[in-house]
């Protein structure tokens, strides 16, 4: 039973890299994601932390309110004159 389960899980995977293009963005297969947590009362980097775990991350968000989570872009799209850029897209989480 262990193998049928791998086999299914395995093409569950290959269908869910097919139908999503952002799949490598979201970490893989592997879940190699690093978030960025920042407090929203600081500045200058004070109390910036870099983390890969989910309940990592979720811990920190109840433990610390006022928190900042952003996606850590390993190869970001650059201006022809080579400098990084910004999108900021703010969202309200209530519950």
């Amino acid at each position: 039973a262990p193998r049928e389960g791998r086999v299914a899980l395995e093409a569950l995977l290959g269908r869910l890299e097919a139908s999503c293009a952002q799949w490598p963005l979201q970490g893989g297969k592997f879940g190699r994601n690093v978030w960025v947590l920042k407090p929203g009362t600081n500045s200058k980097g004070s109390g910036v932390e870099c983390m890969n775990m989910l309940p990592e991350l979720l811990h920190n968000g109840e433990t610390m309110p006022n928190r900042i989570v952003q996606k850590y872009i390993e190869r970001p799209l650059l201006l022809f004159s080579g400098r990084k850029f910004d999108i900021r897209q703010w969202v309200l989480v209530t519950s």
